[in-house]
Order: structure tokens, then C-alpha cells, then sequence
């Protein structure tokens, strides 16, 4: 280990934890209580959820979170929000959900029966932002806008929700006073909702979410080799390092609006 990653790491376990009665196991219980920090790889978050919610596993997870370091990338990453999407089907394209937010694609978004990161809660993350998906080749933003409208539409009165999303080869660092930095050749997105929900939102219509074009306050920020922002979750008047841009869909995919997405 010293090798790859310096003399500050100098013991790693890899746990391969694919079935729920893996999940139960004590030996694994122990691992997770004693580790000091846990990174999960990536795959397929529905698998992990299926595997590992509502098990030993997943509570000793909810154990480490709340006071030492983890991360994750790809499904990683997407089952770290306290709201998450895991696919019960086919992966949820952007036309799909801005066409019609409540789509059969959808019915893999939930809200806080998994993890529960104290830093993550009313967030909700996406990855592969710039990857091209579908026969249509469409990249995410537009999902990850989606999915914040659906998120503020699950929680019509909370004051603050948050969707993060990422490009490839990009990280987001989050510390214990809630601070982001982002690292890589990619770029991180921030997306604020607006209190005011979407004008439209119910199956087999397109999502209209306007509110005079500022439905998602979006900060963009380019990662680096050395970390690039800060940017505090909640103390937007702080954030640097990016630029600030509004996200908003006047019906659907094809209305949908974003600069850099």
C-alpha cells in the first residue's frame, strides 16, 4: 500500500459483500466499525441497495458516516445522498424524466430509508454528467435537473435542497464544515432549488419548472490537481472558484435551459 498511496495509508481491507446474508456477518460488521475510512466502488446502486438496506452492514455504515470519512464513486457516489436514485429497471435517461418526471425509469428514486450522511441530507447525486447515454446519445444535466425537481416535489417545504452532480474523472471533497473542493478534469455542479416547485409536474406531461427562469441556481466549478472552489453547502455567499448560472425546463428536454450543460 505504501507504494501507491504514500506512508499515511500503511493497511487496507477489500470486502466484496454481494449477498444479504454477507451483510449480516459480524466479521463484517467489525471491519466497517473499525475502519477509518471507507471508500465503496462503483457498480450498481440498486444491487447495493438490495443487498445491503436494512441490514448490519448498512447500519454499521450509518455508524461510520456520522463522524469519520467516505466516499465513493459512480454508484459509489449515488447512494451517499440521504435522497438517491437505484434503477429497477433501465437507467433513467434525461429525456425520459424531463418528458414525464414520473416515468417507470423513475421508480428507483428514494428518500431517506438508506444512508444517512449528516453532510447529505435533502441532497441528491448523479455522476457521469458528460457521459453519453441512450440511442439518442444524451449526457445528464437535464437528469440531474429532473431529479431535483422531483426531490422538491417529495419535500414541498423544505427550505434548502441540493442536487450535486459530476463529470467524468471528476471529485468532489466534502469536509466536516461542509466544504467542497473539487479535484480532476472534470467539473462539479451544484444545483440550488428554487422554494417555488415546478409549474408542472405529474406523469405523462413535460416538466415545466420556470419560476422566471431561476428554478436551479447552479454553481459550476472546473476541477484541478490541487482542488478547486470552495464552496460551502448552505453558504452559498461564499462559494468561489466557479461561476453561477440558472438552470430551468419551459417543457420538457426541449425546453430545457442550462449554459455548460
Amino acid at each position: 500500500m505504501c507504494d501507491v498511496f504514500g506512508a499515511s495509508i500503511s493497511s487496507a481491507s477489500e470486502l466484496s459483500i454481494d449477498q444479504r446474508i454477507a451483510a449480516e456477518l459480524p466479521q463484517v460488521v467489525s471491519l466497517i466499525d473499525s475502519a477509518e475510512m471507507i471508500f465503496i466502488a462503483g457498480g450498481n446502486q440498486s444491487q447495493y441497495r438490495e443487498r445491503w438496506q436494512g441490514t448490519a452492514l448498512a447500519e454499521a455504515l450509518n455508524r461510520h458516516l456520522q463522524s469519520r470519512p467516505i466516499a465513493g464513486t459512480s454508484a459509489g457516489m449515488a447512494i451517499l445522498g440521504s435522497s438517491y436514485y437505484a434503477p429497477q429497471a433501465q437507467s433513467l435517461l434525461s429525456s425520459e424524466i424531463l418528458n414525464d418526471p414520473f416515468h417507470p425509469n423513475t421508480s428507483g428514486l428514494a428518500h431517506g430509508d438508506f444512508l444517512r450522511h449528516p453532510a447529505l441530507l435533502r441532497i441528491i447525486t448523479d455522476t457521469h454528467l458528460n457521459r453519453e447515454h441512450g440511442p439518442d446519445d444524451e449526457f445528464r444535466y437535464a437528469r440531474l435537473f429532473g431529479l431535483l425537481a422531483r426531490l422538491r416535489n417529495a419535500y414541498p417545504a423544505s427550505p434548502e435542497l441540493i442536487a450535486i452532480g459530476a463529470e467524468e474523472a471528476t471529485f468532489i471533497a466534502i469536509d466536516e464544515q461542509n466544504t467542497a473542493q473539487v479535484f480532476g478534469t472534470g467539473a462539479a455542479y451544484f444545483l440550488i432549488a428554487n422554494p417555488d416547485g415546478p409549474e408542472q409536474i405529474d406523469a405523462q406531461n413535460p416538466l415545466i419548472w420556470n419560476q422566471g427562469n431561476r428554478a436551479a441556481r447552479v454553481f459550476r466549478i472546473a476541477g484541478s490537481i490541487t482542488g478547486n472552489g470552495p464552496v460551502t453547502l448552505g453558504g452559498w455567499s461564499l462559494a468561489s472558484g466557479g461561476d453561477w448560472f440558472n438552470w430551468f425546463t419551459t417543457g420538457g428536454l426541449k425546453g430545457f435551459n442550462a449554459i455548460n450543460g
